[in-house]
């Protein structure tokens, strides 16, 4: 199944740059559904009119009633067509409805039960529109799909085979199991092997569609990158040392007053949205409508409660033309860095005009969408922690910097691991605590189980790491052009997600990291402002050649690229859609002062 959608990637992609509207500003006119998420309608789903539209849909092409173009026939199918759109997005709705439920009490187990049941129902009835669908594209009435770009990719649509859904059902099982297993006293060896269980199991998917493991099918059939695995592996030495430098100085020379950030007490979520909500309005005016929606609807649950779910994620609630903010707070002052970080997540989704069944997604656009939007915040700190606005200022540009680091080892680790999932459970810590000693360390040899990703959304880690360079890069600019820097945001912040990642850099003018010596570049250059603002030596620099040519070669095409549509954050395949729909953040160290381990918290939808 996932082949269609690797097809689909450049289908939307055309149809996207090519629909792009002609307008100031940067996002699309789209029709909202103003519900407060307490009246939001959570019950069974009922199948009835999305099969029924399906039904007829096949009817009407297979009965020969439209081997010739008639009209009323043709209007009739078109009906029938946005009855299908309307009836997934429903699907989708309730199936986030029921994410959110669970993971707002995951002690209930009916919550648990109907969650999952929703997750199979998504990827059967997905797999079922797009077989309908493909009859549609190879009949006289295609032009119905006309703008969409995926006449070619649907008539090439192959739907799920029972030996596919088998492993989904498998995969989706273990994922369960780890779950569970994660708020329990869990014992180290049981864990490893159900890792390495769910390694073997998504290797035999890979197998499927003719890859020798799935790091390298993830790539390209999951995530759409449009670089390779062995393209990250090849600068990952690079990124290695110098990150790990950088972090360490950023570290060692605000220890103490991170120490004194930490001893802040954390804030219930009126309180931090409260504080918040001007300093949106002041990155950009248009993000206002999202963020007042945002709040007006009560769309986030942000509060701790006992029962709730240590994760935080933003889902979309495509019926109503919105989404959603689900977070377990820390409970100290980086909660404000997550809401920040999510409401870039849930601003895309709020603006995205696409119908979610034909929704794609780039993890690195997105995760840029969300990681810039937290760095550009910080220039209104003070105003929230007063002297310590420049201590939370840097702890972010830290937590940057480590998700580069993370972001590249953990797909080290991943990718090792999917090369030779035979190996012993216990051999898997040890090969963790290799790989992350050589990132800079901080790390004990199980802290890998409680980062979900591994176990959720295989290898999407490194769009951290991606997402975080060019993050970096556009906070660079900002310091120089604040209205340069803020533009490149806004740009990428209004691509939609099926843009790939260095398409997208292009677009806003951000730096390739994979070209020339653009990533020596932006590590020199942070290098300098480093060291210029934290008063630190620069080794082996010359700072003057460095202050001349800062920014020298950019290049900011912002009138050519002011408006494209957003798209919403969406797999390839349901089931892993539904996985990595659910990230995690990163859970702080106690003292602010080392990177790892992580908790079971995956970043905002990241």
């Amino acid at each position: 199944m996932n082949r269609f959608f690797r097809a689909l990637t450049a289908a939307a992609l055309t149809i996207a740059l090519l629909s792009a509207p002609a307008c100031a500003g940067y996002y699309p006119d789209k029709t909202h559904t103003p519900v407060d998420h307490a009246h939001m309608s959570f019950e069974e789903f009922d199948e009835a009119p999305l099969t029924q539209a399906l039904d007829e849909l096949e009817d009407l092409i297979r009965g020969g009633s439209i081997r010739s173009r008639d009209p009323k026939k043709g209007l009739k199918a078109l009906r029938l067509y946005h009855r299908i759109l309307d009836g997934y997005d429903l699907l989708y709705t309730q199936y986030a409805l029921a994410m959110i439920h669970y993971d707002g009490n995951y002690t209930d187990p009916d919550a648990a039960n109907r969650y999952y049941e929703y997750e199979e129902r998504l990827t059967i009835l997905q797999d079922r529109c797009l077989t309908v669908l493909q009859l549609l594209a190879k009949s006289p009435y295609s032009n119905i799909l006309d703008g969409t770009g995926l006449v070619e990719s649907l008539r090439n649509y192959a739907p799920l085979t029972d030996e596919e859904l088998e492993l989904y059902r498998q995969e989706s099982a273990l994922v369960s199991e780890y779950e569970q297993l994660l708020n329990t006293d869990y014992d180290l060896q049981t864990m490893g092997e159900l890792y390495l269980e769910l390694v073997r199991v998504r290797n035999q998917i890979a197998l499927l569609y003719g890859y020798d493991n799935y790091a390298d099918y993830a790539y390209q059939e999951v995530y759409f990158r449009d670089y390779t695995l062995q393209e990250i592996e090849a600068v990952q030495e690079e990124v290695r040392g110098p990150f790990s430098t950088l972090f360490t100085s950023v570290q060692s020379a605000m220890d103490s007053q991170f120490q004194l950030l930490r001893d802040l007490e954390g804030a219930d979520a009126e309180t931090r949205l409260d504080a918040i909500e001007p300093c949106i309005a002041r990155i950009h005016p248009e993000l206002v409508e999202a963020f007042t929606f945002l709040r007006e609807n009560h769309l986030y649950d942000l509060d701790e409660r006992e029962v709730k779910l240590p994760v935080g994620y933003t889902v979309d609630l495509p019926h109503y033309g919105a989404a959603f903010i689900f977070d377990a707070p820390y409970g100290n002052v980086m909660d404000y860095a997550t809401i920040v970080h999510e409401f870039g997540h849930f601003n895309n989704a709020f603006h995205s005009t696409e119908p979610i069944l034909w929704s794609d997604n780039n993890m690195d656009v997105s995760e840029i969408q969300s990681q810039a939007l937290e760095l550009l915040f910080t220039e209104y700190a003070d105003e929230i922690f007063g002297d310590l606005g420049p201590a939370f200022r840097w702890y972010e540009v830290s937590y940057l910097l480590s998700g580069v680091l993370d972001g590249f080892m953990y797909n080290e680790f991943e990718a090792a691991v999917a090369r030779d999932p035979d190996m012993p459970a216990e051999e898997v810590n040890k090969l963790f605590l290799t790989i992350a000693d050589s990132y800079g360390g901080g790390y004990e040899a199980a802290d890998w189980m409680e980062t979900t990703h591994l176990f959720q959304s295989p290898f999407y880690y490194i769009s951290y790491g991606t997402s975080a360079l060019s993050a970096l890069d556009i906070w660079l600019t900002s310091l120089t052009d604040r209205e340069a820097g803020i533009d490149a945001y806004m740009t990428v912040s209004a691509l939609p997600a099926s843009v790939p990642y260095r398409q997208a850099l292009e677009r806003a003018g951000v730096r390739d990291i994979f070209a020339g010596d653009n990533l020596a570049r932006l590590i020199r250059e942070i290098d300098l402002v480093v060291a210029d603002e934290l008063g630190l030596p620069l080794p082996d620099t010359d700072r003057t050649e460095l202050k001349e040519s800062l920014f020298a070669n950019r290049l900011f095409p912002f009138p050519l690229v002011a408006c494209f549509l957003p798209a919403l954050v969406v797999a390839a395949a349901v089931l892993i859609l539904v996985l990595r729909r659910r990230k995690r953040r990163l859970e702080e160290p106690d003292d602010f002062s080392r990177r790892g381990p992580t908790r079971y918290r995956e970043d905002p939808w990241d």
